[in-house]
């Protein structure tokens, strides 16, 4: 009973903070609304299609909004992790074609600490026993998730660019979501074609290969920050960069709503005693947040 109220409570939540989301972003540009409900669909279309392509995992049934087999409260967060992160690194002064690895770097903090907690409460469940991967979630989730969000925010960024030539480019937002998951499938998949040639198939040595993709994502970022660049202007709310302005609240609350329920369930539970280097990873996450949350003001 307990665990199937917070299910409704996670759909009810994500469901207001999706429209608040929504509304706040109308009231800046219509524009942004649009790739907040893009970025949506695209949730919806990669949750679907990745169960059925991959099938190494399913959604528990106690969720109650489904289309298919995607619990529609799992696209609605991923609209809000997609948009928040492309909402932070359009204030930390990054260049322009290293912003795409800054917000799937920004995505995944949420990803190492939220997944690991979310399957043992039983959200979701993945095809590997807990003491695999990290701490139960494949390592090609993992190095997924930064591709995933790689696709949705390099695309809808080069909406932004040619929106700018021409407002009426704008539209191609909708084409975004079903080309960002073709995109997305094929990197996933030379990925995998390139661990299969290198003999890295076993869950340890897959870990290798997301340390890889880490250590490439924040190489690109760095780099885009110490190298000089004209890109880093403060230009209009109608170009691709904010600097001096606030994260949207409810977007950057939405992030941190994610991180402290599952840290409460972590710690609720007495799940933190059986596995306290996850508590570890999941307050450092956080913390990682507060602190983007602080620069972004």
């Amino acid at each position: 009973m307990i665990f199937r109220l917070s299910v409704v409570f996670i759909e009810a939540s994500s469901i207001a903070l999706f429209f608040l989301a929504i509304r706040e972003a109308l009231a800046r540009e219509k524009q942004e609304a649009l790739e907040l409900a893009m970025a949506f669909v695209y949730g919806l279309i990669l949750e679907e299609l990745n169960i059925f392509f991959f099938r190494t995992y399913h959604y528990s049934p106690a969720f109650f909004i489904q289309v298919g087999r995607a619990p529609v409260a799992i696209a609605l967060l991923w609209s809000m992790i997609l948009a928040s992160s492309m909402a932070i690194s359009d204030r930390l002064g990054i260049s322009p074609w290293a912003k795409p690895c800054a917000d799937a770097l920004a995505a995944l903090l949420i990803d190492i600490a939220v997944d690991a907690i979310a399957i043992r409460l039983g959200y979701w469940t993945w095809q590997i026993p807990l003491s695999a991967g990290w701490f139960g979630v494949p390592a090609g989730n993992l190095y997924s998730w930064l591709w995933v969000v790689w696709s949705y925010s390099f695309l809808t960024r080069v909406v932004r660019s040619l929106a700018k030539r021409d407002p009426g480019r704008r539209a191609y937002q909708w084409l975004v979501p079903a080309m960002a998951y073709l995109m997305l499938f094929t990197e996933i998949h030379l990925v995998g074609l390139a661990s299969f040639k290198l003999g890295l198939m076993k869950e340890s040595e897959r870990l290798l290969v997301f340390y890889a993709h880490v250590l490439a994502f924040a190489a690109v970022v760095c780099f885009s920050l110490l190298a000089p660049s004209t890109s880093k202007v403060t230009i209009t709310s109608k170009g691709d960069c904010h600097r001096g302005e606030p994260v949207p609240p409810v977007l950057m609350g939405s992030r941190l709503a994610i991180h402290a329920y599952f840290i409460g369930g972590l710690f609720v539970t007495g799940m933190v005693s059986q596995v306290p280097a996850l508590a570890g990873v999941a307050l450092s996450a956080l913390g990682a947040e507060i602190l983007l949350a602080r620069r972004c003001r």
